[in-house]
């Protein structure tokens, strides 16, 4: 299996105010490219050797209101994943398949809360992220819940970062 992201931010400029350091993010994002998800994850399938997922940084307005529409949850969130069964011709466009939503200004506050930096924080929802899009889902049992924590804790040490910035181990807007 190969994963490929491309990450979207229809500012760049203003990102790079926020987060100096996004040239570390865009790393990150292609060093989790190469991660052997299919390794850690059981039963992830091999139908599509070729998954595409589309990273979009947005803002609160707009993830409060997807939250509401496709979840019926009322309030912003850091991330949210959809999923999309491809077929070949969407395939063939090369549409993705899946897209992550991180919140820009929810993921700044998250980082100063838990005393990490933003790309940190960014990096931490976007691993959250590609692990719903692989399909696990952390809400639906405690123990995918622990499967999720150990696959996220997983992929944060391939990428050198401290155990200690879990999402599963801190409050967050889930």
């Amino acid at each position: 299996m190969k994963l490929k992201i491309n990450f979207i931010h229809h500012s760049e400029n203003h990102l790079r105010e926020k987060c100096p350091e996004i040239k570390t993010f865009h790393s990150r994002l292609k060093k989790m490219e190469k991660f052997p998800y299919q390794k850690m994850i059981p039963g992830l399938t091999m139908d599509n050797p070729n998954l595409r997922f589309q990273l979009i940084l947005d803002n609160e307005e707009n993830i409060h209101r997807m939250n509401k529409a496709y979840r019926k949850k009322n309030y912003p969130t850091d991330v949210l994943t959809f999923i999309y069964d491809n077929d070949a011709i969407s395939r063939k466009n090369k549409l993705p398949d899946a897209e992550i939503y991180l919140c820009d200004s929810i993921a700044h506050k998250q980082a100063e809360e838990n005393h990490h930096s933003l790309v940190d924080e960014l990096t931490l929802l976007a691993v959250h992220g590609i692990l719903h899009g692989l399909g696990m889902d952390h809400e639906s049992s405690p123990q995918e819940s622990e499967r999720m924590n150990v696959a996220e804790n997983e992929i944060l040490a391939f990428l050198n970062l401290p155990m200690t910035i879990s999402l599963l181990n801190k409050t967050s807007n889930l």
